[in-house]
């Protein structure tokens, strides 16, 4: 909190042998402001970190609270006073960017020139994926997009977010819906109706994944998105143990953690939310509706 210590205020007397200085229309008050430490209480202020609470932290006062029982927990709203902000620090000055004295070697030359001389696209298909059946995807672009058919089970493409073509990068991200035999199942356990087909899917040529487009338009952003499918193949192709791997691993993970969350259900807290009033620069006043101030 904030203290004045002594705050005076002299005004010199007026008397009949007063100083003539003091006449009419010549008057002169001689104001003396003491300040007793204020500039040391203001630093002090600034220096300590706020008081907190497990209510309002760092407000001072609560002027209306409300709580609202959700059973196992209570959200509190808290309407406090408008807090004193500190003062904004001085931004760090920007450090003088410094060449690397070490030379790079031919090999890092070549390789920085050809990512310098890299071309990039995105490339975010759709999937539904039937597991170790294959893959049906659409790529959509200006020219109405491509569908196909892969033998890839594109799930092994979850944790993936770019690949490397032929003089080309693509950023990608995968959209994909995935269709166990256990969810299949469930599904027709649930609707015994219910028809799922799985698409005819083209099989791998000695180890080498295949894909076929379906009623493919033409376009020049289609035929990228053909060039696209077919360097993701290679990729897989190349990188197709790996990303098995960590497929299996991100899953072996996430089952794990969804385990130990059955095992420690975490205990529900209760949620404190702080608010105060600020006026904007516009506001509804008598004479019309959000006068500008």
């Amino acid at each position: 909190m904030l203290t004045l210590h002594a705050i005076g205020i002299r005004f010199p007397s007026k008397t009949p042998n007063s100083n003539s200085a003091f006449a009419p229309r010549k008057m002169k008050i001689e104001l003396t402001v003491i300040v007793v430490s204020l500039v040391a209480t203001i630093a002090s202020v600034y220096s300590q970190e706020p008081v907190t609470s497990k209510t309002h932290p760092s407000f001072s006062r609560v002027l209306e609270s409300q709580a609202v029982d959700l059973g196992n927990r209570t959200i509190i709203y808290n309407r406090v006073e408008t807090p004193l902000l500190k003062p904004v620090a001085a931004l760090m000055p920007t450090p003088e960017i410094v060449a690397n004295p070490t030379p790079l070697t031919s090999e890092e030359q070549a390789e920085a020139l050809r990512w310098e001389q890299m071309e990039y696209q995105g490339f975010y298909p759709s999937a539904t994926a039937y597991e170790g059946k294959g893959s049906e995807v659409f790529v959509w672009t200006q020219d109405g997009g491509v569908r196909f058919l892969s033998s890839i089970d594109f799930r092994y493409f979850q944790p993936l977010y770019g690949f490397e073509g032929e003089g080309v990068y693509y950023s990608t991200f995968f959209m994909l819906d995935l269709w166990t035999d256990v969810a299949v199942a469930e599904a027709k356990a649930e609707d015994p109706s219910l028809v799922i087909e799985c698409p005819h899917f083209p099989q791998e040529v000695d180890g080498v994944s295949q894909f076929e487009v379906i009623s493919p338009s033409p376009g020049e952003e289609n035929e990228k998105a053909i060039a696209a499918m077919e360097a993701l193949h290679v990729f897989y192709d190349q990188n197709r143990v790996k990303l098995i791997q960590e497929y299996h691993e991100g899953e072996a993970a996430r089952i794990a953690h969804e385990q130990w969350l059955k095992d420690h259900p975490p205990i529900p807290q209760d949620t404190v939310i702080n608010y105060f009033p600020i006026r904007s620069n516009h506001f509804q006043t008598s004479q019309g509706p959000f006068q500008e101030q």
